[in-house]
């Protein structure tokens, strides 16, 4: 090149950054001249025109300009091109850059081809010559974007390459479906808000379509290349739904061996698929829905999705991937083209994704055919609200079905404190199919990864820890059972120290929580169990701890068995079980309560009758405690007959005298003189008791013992306690235990001074029956048919 060449060209580059700077106080000064009237056709602005005048704008002026309603205004740049008939010289053309799919570190969108549209905005200028005398051109600068932008660009968001930065909160109605080919575009949130108040996503990258009109049918050629980057300059950068607005998800396309179908309500934010790609750098997206999978973002059929930093936060799936899910069609390649790969691929190497909720599966993250790596970030405080059957994985859900998904981990995860509503032992990772991750580089010793799979799978092999360096301690069971040990290669779960495997409620007379134990492969003579629990009784504090030895144990198939007596005075309180074993070991089962037991019965599989048991003792149970509060001096329980005075009684007991039963019959024992026998009462505490109540002075005894004798010929003597004027006998069945719920028709014989009759627990609920007919309202009614509901089911089973 001559010199004259070279200063020409010198001079023009200089001229060209002088114009490219002067872009940019106008880009980015938020006022306009009226040399710079916007234009609507396009994507953006176009660049002013150079006036040849001098002139400034001061910081804080503004010049408005009205906006036409009529056509859109455009301006000449200035630029000019060659005429078509006369092309570039070749050493002025600009090469194409490859469009990537991850932020480089640069922020900056490929160069524009010369295919690209002529209408380009204004901070995206017509690329400048390359040549390597001539100093670098300066990067293109990123398109400003407020509401007005959004407005002008059918109020959706960009879908034509570029970088675009947010100026102000902004607004977006209309999903932006990004479907051109080779398409790259970045959207800076430079601490701003994006609020999408449409009813499907906001973007889809591509879609697997078939031939037919509705998207189904023979597979379409593919669309490749678009890619959507999303970071964050600020601090605040936000993406969200406006109030009673969410992403629903839009059309999804499965396909099989017969071609394409479709289905809806995936991926409430961002749904991609047909080998396009997402890359999420920072911001926070949040408050998306998706009535099927991926309340945030939905990776499809040879969609790729990668996450370096950023935040999915309260968003919420109908089925699984409350945060992310990442699917494939049912087959892993689609024939008759075998190099069309259709499973999604998720990337996670940092970030945080907290706060979600599934329905079924994954509460974070769902991994379902689909290659999945975790090299980082955080997945925490997610729910998955089933834990039933192959449903679970509060933080994330992970299953090959008919497929081989590549799965790895490595780096410095955290996937821990999330939540299986119905399953707390499918809290965090749940593995389906005998699925296996493998450890695809170094595991930091700082990660944590808690996991867990069904009960006849945990021999199953979870990590391959293919010759990369890992501590075990960043690995632990949600099921605090087992714990993870090192196998030929492979982290593995053992069962081998004593467990808990279940408890069972057991009713007769006494309410007991039976504790079944696996004792593994410790010796058994050397385990014991300590159970402890605390509840309150008579406004006093009853502090409950034992120690029951081995000897001691009950069996139960192949299960040893502890019983654990509960008064339904501590339906409520926790109960804290630790098995001791060897010479220093030992497992503390989490607290556990008879009304989590109950719960778990109510709304498990399990028969009616066992159901309609777990009702009545939650109800029973709860009367028994307000049995406290019944006053003895209330009008409604004094006998017709005599005033009582409050004072004799013992207020935690209910006194009845005797009243009609039926058809006017009474009860009355065989010899009742001067009707000593005054009444009696039953104690629906945990033993069933009956109390009944004799005058002294017409007693007709000076050692006041009664003869009791139960139906199955036990005789026994029972002494009296005296309660103010009476003698009160407390009669505990044949077993001294209280009567068994299954026997409370059965009457027993008693005989004390000159009385003698048969009575039973039953004949003190017809008492009461006929007493309080028809008054809904009372307790001691309502304490009674609870009871008795409870003891007919009983019988039943």
């Amino acid at each position: 090149m001559n010199k004259f060449t070279k200063v020409l060209a010198s001079f023009c580059a200089a001229s060209m950054i002088f114009g490219t700077m002067s872009a940019n106080v106008f880009a980015n000064s938020g006022t306009v001249t009226p040399n710079q009237a916007e234009d609507y056709s396009g994507t953006g602005f176009k660049e002013p025109e150079d006036s040849g005048e001098d002139f400034q704008i001061e910081s804080d002026s503004k010049i408005e300009v009205p906006i036409s309603s009529g056509a859109p205004l455009t301006l000449d740049q200035g630029e000019q091109e060659l005429p078509p008939s006369e092309p570039k010289p070749d050493d002025l053309k600009a090469p194409l850059a490859k469009a990537e799919p991850v932020d480089q570190g640069a922020d900056q969108p490929a160069v524009q081809g010369a295919d690209q549209p002529v209408n380009q905005p204004v901070d995206q200028p017509v690329d400048q010559p390359v040549n390597p005398e001539i100093e670098p051109v300066p990067a293109k600068v990123p398109i400003s974007v407020n509401q007005q932008y959004i407005n002008n660009n059918g109020y959706q968001m960009p879908v034509t390459s570029g970088t675009y930065m947010l100026k102000e909160n902004i607004t977006v109605t209309n999903c932006a479906y990004a479907e051109t080919a080779d398409q790259d575009i970045t959207i800076d949130l430079n601490g701003h808000t994006i609020t999408y108040v449409g009813s499907e996503n906001l973007y889809v990258l591509g879609k697997v379509r078939g031939v037919n009109g509705d998207g189904t049918g023979a597979l379409m050629t593919r669309v490749t290349g678009v890619s959507l980057t999303i970071k964050d300059s600020g601090s605040t950068g936000l993406i969200t739904t406006g109030e009673g607005y969410n992403g629903s998800g839009n059309t999804d396309y499965w396909i099989n061996d017969t071609g394409v179908g479709k289905d809806t309500g995936r991926g409430g934010c961002i749904l991609i698929e047909n080998g396009c790609f997402l890359v999420l750098n920072g911001g926070t997206i949040s408050g998306f829905k998706a009535a099927d999978d991926g309340g945030a973002i939905h990776v499809g059929n040879g969609g790729s999705f990668t996450m370096n930093g950023g935040k999915i936060t309260n968003c919420s799936a109908g089925q699984g991937g409350g945060g992310i899910a990442v699917h494939a069609s049912s087959k892993s390649k689609y024939k008759p083209d075998e190099s069309i790969s259709l499973r999604g691929s998720l990337v996670i190497n940092g970030g945080e994704i907290s706060g979600n909720t599934a329905n079924n599966q994954g509460g974070g993250v769902r991994a379902l055919r689909g290659d999945m790596e975790i090299n980082g970030g955080v997945i925490e405080n997610n729910i998955c609200k089933s834990g039933t059957g192959s449903f679970g994985g509060g933080g994330v859900a992970v299953s090959k079905g008919n497929v081989s998904p590549v799965m790895k981990i490595s780096g410095n995860p955290k996937i821990e404190n999330n939540t299986c509503t119905a399953n707390p032992k499918r809290n965090n990772m749940y593995f389906f199919d005998g699925i296996t991750l493998s450890l695809g580089g170094a595991l930091s010793s700082e990660a944590k990864i808690g996991f867990a799979s069904d009960t006849n799978t945990r021999t199953m092999k979870y990590f391959n820890t293919s010759g990369n360096s890992y501590a075990l301690t960043s690995f632990f069971c949600d099921d605090s059972d087992y714990k993870p040990v090192e196998n030929k290669g492979y982290i593995m779960l053992t069962n081998t120290v004593p467990q808990v495997a279940g408890y069972q409620l057991v009713i007769a007379g006494d309410i007991k929580l039976r504790a079944a134990l696996n004792l593994g492969t410790f010796a058994e003579d050397s385990t014991s169990v300590t159970y402890s629990y605390s509840y309150t009784k008579d406004t006093k504090t009853v502090n409950v701890e034992k120690t029951v030895n081995y000897s001691d144990f009950g069996t139960y198939e192949s299960y040893r068995t502890v019983d654990i007596p509960v008064e339904s005075a501590c339906i409520t309180s926790p109960i804290t079980l630790t098995i001791n074993y060897g010479t220093d070991g030992h497992v503390t089962k989490d607290p556990v309560t008879v009304d989590q037991y109950i719960t778990n019965v109510m709304h498990g599989d399990f028969d009616d009758k066992i159901k309609a048991v777990a009702y009545s003792i939650r109800v029973y149970g709860s009367f028994a405690m307000m049995q406290f509060n019944i006053n003895m001096n209330d009008p409604a329980l004094r006998p017709a007959s005599e005033e009582i005075n409050a004072s004799l009684y013992d207020p935690q007991t209910v006194i009845l005298q005797k009243y009609l039963i039926g058809d006017g019959a009474l009860y009355a024992p065989a010899n009742d003189p001067d009707e000593a026998f005054y009444g009696a009462s039953v104690s629906f505490l945990s033993k069933t008791e009956v109390n009944m109540y004799f005058k002294k002075s017409v007693l007709g005894t000076t050692d006041p013992k009664m003869t009791v004798t139960y139906s199955n010929g036990k005789e026994e003597t029972i002494s009296a306690t005296e309660n103010g004027s009476y003698y009160v006998y407390t009669v505990k069945g044949s077993s001294g235990n209280g009567f068994a719920a299954t026997k409370f028709d059965v009457p027993f014989s008693y005989s004390v001074g000159n009385v003698s009759g048969e009575y039973s627990v039953n004949t003190y609920l017809q008492v009461v029956e006929y007493k309080f007919h028809g008054e809904s309202s009372n307790i001691t009614l309502k304490l009674a048919e609870a009871y008795y509901d409870f003891a007919r089911k009983c019988q039943q089973l």
